[in-house]
């Protein structure tokens, strides 16, 4: 992410996460798989990306201040303007690289099911060739 300039709003956002994160760091447990309601909503995470595949990241989730790697997790990303592969977006997405995700409730036709989304809002790139 070398030469990436984070906007104004961007900077608010990330100040607000990161007060956020101070606060309630030490309160976060490991979800109830049976009810991920039952975690305290919707949690948010710390994660190290594992692999990146179109819109989707693998990742493993900090348990506190311990990387959890019995299991990977999928995170589904939203890239602006309808972007569709994570390869082509900034900020640029690699392996070993820590994120913020938060479980949030889908909508999957007709049933609602929890799913790891990441907080951090992606933007096509133009490559130029």
């Amino acid at each position: 992410m070398a030469g990436y300039v984070l906007s104004e709003s961007d900077k608010r956002l990330l100040s607000r996460i990161a007060a956020w994160w101070r606060q309630n760091s030490g309160k976060l447990g490991k979800p109830d798989r049976r009810n991920p309601r039952l975690s305290g909503g919707n949690d948010i995470r710390r994660a190290k990306v594992i692999s990146v595949s179109g819109a989707t990241i693998s990742v493993y989730i900090y348990n506190g201040a311990t990387l959890d790697e019995t299991e990977a997790i999928t995170v589904y990303c939203h890239i602006t303007g309808g972007g569709e592969d994570l390869t082509e977006a900034i900020p640029y997405l690699v392996a070993n690289d820590e994120i913020l995700v938060s479980k949030l409730a889908y909508d999957k036709q007709g049933t609602t099911e929890q799913r790891w989304f990441c907080t951090t809002v992606f933007q096509p790139m133009d490559i130029c060739t």
